[in-house]
C-alpha cells in the first residue's frame, strides 16, 4: 500500500477547528460546548451547525455566542448534510468532531496540537475514548474503554471505528475528498477507510481524550434497529468497494466483515417481521455472498414458519 505524505505543518502553534452538529439536544449540548470552550488552547475555531432545533437547544447555544466562531441554524436532512456544512466552514490546520451528546476531556486539544506539532507530516491522530451511559440516580456507567488499540487500521475500521476519537489535518480533505453523499449513515467510516487506503501517515495518543454517551436517541449507539439496518446495508456496499483495494489476508477480513453485516441485516429484518425487508436482504445475500445464501434461506424459512405458526 502506498504512503500519502502531507506537507509539514507551519512552525507555529496550529489552529484547531472543532465541528459540532446538533438537532434537539437540549439535555446534552451544554456539556459538549463547555468541554470545548474550556479547553486550555487559544487557537480554536468552534463551528456549530444546528438543524433548526425546536426544543430550546438554540437558546443554550446562544449562551456561548462569544466563543463560537461560526453558527448555522437551518433545516437539514441529517448528520451527513450537517457534517458537510460544518467541514466546509473549517479554516484550522487540524479538524475534529465533537458530537452534541459527547465531550472532550480537559486538555485534549492541547495534547492534539502538541502531537501534530511534534509530527508535522502526520495526517491523522487517533486517541483513547470511553463509552458511558447514564445509570440510576444520575450515575455514569463506563461501558467500554479504548486506548492505544484505537489505531487507524483495517481491523478497527471494520469493528468499532470510533470516528469522533480521531483528528486530522485539513489538507487531507483536499487530497482525498470530503464526505461521500452516497453514505448518509456510514459516511465517517467510509472517509477514514479512504484515508487508510490512501496510505495517510497516522499515530496514536494512548490517553482517553473523548467521552461518548450511549442513550436511546444516539444516532450510532442508540440501538434503533431501523438505524442499524441502514448502516448495515451501506456497509455491504462499502465492502464491495474496499475489496478492489485490498488482497490476501486483508481481503479475507473484508469478506468476513461483509458476511457478518449480511447476517446481522437479515436477523434484524426477521425481528422486524417485514416480509419486503426480509426479501430485500435475501437478495443482498444472494448477490454479495452466494456461498452463504443456502444457509441463509433455510434459516429464514425456519424463522418465517415460526412467525406464522
Amino acid at each position: 500500500m502506498r504512503e500519502l505524505i502531507l506537507p509539514q505543518l507551519a512552525p507555529r502553534e496550529p489552529t484547531v477547528s472543532v465541528v459540532t452538529y446538533v438537532r434537539n439536544a437540549c439535555g446534552t449540548i451544554s456539556k459538549a460546548l463547555e468541554s470545548i470552550v474550556n479547553q486550555d488552547y487559544p487557537y480554536l475555531q468552534l463551528i456549530v451547525v444546528d438543524g433548526a432545533s425546536t426544543d430550546g437547544t438554540q437558546d443554550i447555544i446562544a449562551r456561548y455566542a462569544d466563543r463560537i466562531a461560526v453558527f448555522v441554524s437551518e433545516p437539514d436532512s441529517g448528520p451527513l448534510e450537517a457534517a458537510t456544512k460544518g467541514l466546509a466552514l473549517v479554516t484550522g490546520d487540524i479538524v475534529l468532531f465533537v458530537m452534541a451528546d459527547d465531550w472532550l476531556v480537559e486538555g485534549a486539544i492541547r495534547r492534539l496540537a502538541d502531537e501534530f506539532t511534534r509530527q508535522p507530516t502526520c495526517g491523522i491522530i487517533s486517541f483513547g475514548a470511553r463509552i458511558e451511559a447514564q445509570g440510576e440516580a444520575g450515575r455514569r456507567i463506563v461501558l467500554e474503554r479504548y486506548g492505544c488499540e484505537n489505531r487507524l487500521d483495517l481491523r478497527n475500521l471494520l469493528g468499532i471505528p470510533l470516528t469522533a476519537a480521531r483528528a486530522w489535518r485539513r489538507e487531507l480533505m483536499d487530497l482525498i475528498g470530503g464526505l461521500d453523499p452516497h453514505y448518509p449513515a456510514a459516511h465517517d467510516r467510509e472517509w477514514f477507510m479512504r484515508a487508510w487506503i490512501a496510505g495517510v501517515s497516522t499515530t496514536e495518543i494512548n490517553d482517553i481524550l473523548y467521552i461518548y454517551t450511549q442513550h436511546a436517541g444516539s444516532t450510532t449507539l442508540g440501538g434503533d434497529p431501523r438505524r442499524i439496518i441502514a448502516y448495515l446495508e451501506e456497509h455491504v456496499g462499502l465492502a464491495g468497494m474496499w475489496l478492489r483495494y485490498v488482497s490476501g489476508a486483508e481481503a479475507a477480513m473484508v469478506r468476513d466483515w461483509r458476511r457478518l453485516q449480511l447476517k446481522e441485516g437479515l436477523l434484524i429484518a426477521l425481528r422486524l417481521k417485514r416480509i419486503g425487508l426480509i426479501g430485500r436482504w435475501l437478495v443482498l445475500v444472494l448477490a454479495r455472498d452466494p456461498a452463504a445464501a443456502g444457509d441463509a434461506l433455510k434459516y429464514c424459512l425456519r424463522r418465517l414458519f415460526r412467525m406464522v405458526a
